[in-house]
């Protein structure tokens, strides 16, 4: 298994968005609907 993929499992665990966690340039540049995605659901 990959680290970012552990990572990302890990936070979903705990309930917290990965988006959250990541920079705030790869939110608003990198996934818009990543963060889209993480607030929908």
């Amino acid at each position: 298994m990959e680290p970012r993929q552990s990572f990302a499992k890990n936070h979903k665990k705990k309930g917290e968005p990965l988006f959250l966690m990541q920079k705030p340039n790869e939110i608003f540049l990198g996934s818009s609907n990543g963060l889209k995605n993480g607030i929908m659901e």
